[in-house]
């Protein structure tokens, strides 16, 4: 797609950023339109899902609740724009799918433990690197099909747990 730009100003560095700019977008809007395979990032599979690996099983990098892709992307490696793809090839996940389901892993395996005999939802949250106790229990409830007080009370009855 090709259109002229007509620009009040004169300055050549702003026509010239401006059409980089769109120049960039463009190519962008090319690659993302198109599916996405392995071959097409010019990275190693095995590599990445190594570093990634590393990056939610090791560091847990989802508890850190600012986390964003592009702070995923620096801790990966790789680059930015690719994060969506990858994520998608490797886990069939978004990124906020992907984290969401690891913060919930975590959080239920907190609960299994104990967690909420000495803990609150708010905290169990807060450890599970939810921004919010309302997005932590649609989270939970979206991966469990129950709260994590259910779920709790699930526990305790399987174990005998009295409180």
């Amino acid at each position: 797609m090709f259109f002229k730009l007509e620009f009040a100003s004169n300055s050549d560095s702003q026509k010239k950023s401006l059409e980089t700019h769109l120049a960039h977008q463009s190519s962008l809007n090319s690659f993302n339109n198109n599916p996405l395979d392995w071959k097409d990032t010019g990275l190693d599979k095995l590599e990445v899902e190594s570093k990634l690996n590393y990056l939610l099983e090791e560091k847990k990098i989802f508890l850190i609740k600012s986390l964003t892709v592009r702070d995923f992307s620096i801790e990966a490696d790789l680059p930015i724009r690719l994060i969506p793809y990858i994520l998608n090839l490797i886990f069939d996940k978004t990124f906020k799918e992907l984290t969401n389901e690891r913060r919930v892993k975590f959080a239920k395996e907190k609960i299994e433990s104990g967690f909420l005999i000495e803990f609150t939802i708010e905290t169990l949250s807060s450890e599970s690197g939810f921004n919010s106790r309302h997005t932590f229990l649609n989270a939970f409830k979206k991966e469990l099909d129950l709260s994590p007080n259910q779920y709790w009370a699930k526990i305790k009855e399987e174990s005998n747990i009295v409180m």
